[in-house]
């Protein structure tokens, strides 16, 4: 049960670095100036995700404006609304019948997690 727990914890950590090494990345280059805030959408529970958002802003620098709500809403609000920046949380099969709605993304250590995860 405690590899479960670990693993789990260990995914959500690299999803966090991910997310913020995009948006650093995605925001650093063609000399652009980093955002001042993001808004995040995410159907995790706000006691989960506050302290790791907390941890990205004094880290990062940037404010993060959490907007908590179910995985269907959160959709909703990045297909309707172009002021979501990041969707935390949602499962491929809820997720992917909107793929268009997001960025492409590869992470930049993706050889990295393969090697861990495989």
């Amino acid at each position: 049960m405690k590899k479960w727990i670990c693993g789990g914890l260990l995914i959500l950590l690299i999803m966090a670095v991910a997310v913020a090494g995009f948006i650093y990345n995605s925001n650093i280059s063609d000399n652009q100036d980093m955002p001042e805030s993001l808004v995040v959408v995410s159907p995790h529970p706000t006691e989960f995700i506050i302290p790791l958002i907390q941890e990205f802003e004094g880290e990062i620098g940037i404010n993060v404006e959490i907007i908590s709500c179910g995985t269907t809403e959160a959709i909703e609000s990045i297909t309707n609304d172009s002021n979501i920046d990041v969707l935390w949380g949602g499962s491929l099969l809820s997720v992917g019948p909107y793929k268009d709605s997001f960025y492409p993304y590869v992470s930049l250590n993706r050889a990295v997690y393969k090697s861990v995860f495989s």
